[in-house]
């Protein structure tokens, strides 16, 4: 009875840690791990474990990502009013460097 009562608590708390660092990313996502703050190395694709309240893991897209920048309308040294429209297409190779450099990348680029 006393042991029951015991391992309830900790069963608890086991599988609350267990949950915390079991992790799983995408074939097309990569997670950069910092422990204790400081570049711990990059992961992916698959399953794997981190040390929960140590480690801390941040995933980053590698599809390609289209931006859509608002129209806007430019008078040339003619004086003809053109407008101009584009889309900004990007991807991320070095995945570690993006997060380290680039912390923002949409906002950076628009």
């Amino acid at each position: 009875m006393v042991v029951s009562e015991l391992m309830l608590p900790v069963l608890i708390v086991v599988i609350l840690i267990l949950s915390q660092s079991i992790k799983m990313v995408n074939e097309y996502e990569r997670v950069v791990i910092f422990r204790l703050g400081r570049l711990s190395g990059v992961k992916g694709p698959g399953i794997f474990l981190i040390i929960p309240f140590i480690d801390k893991a941040l995933k980053i897209d590698l599809r390609v990502v289209a931006i859509d920048v608002p129209k806007q309308a430019i008078i040339t040294k003619d004086n003809v009013t053109v407008e101009v429209d584009a889309v900004v297409y990007y991807k991320v190779v070095a995945v570690s460097y993006t997060h380290l450099r680039a912390h923002e990348t949409r906002g950076n680029l628009v």
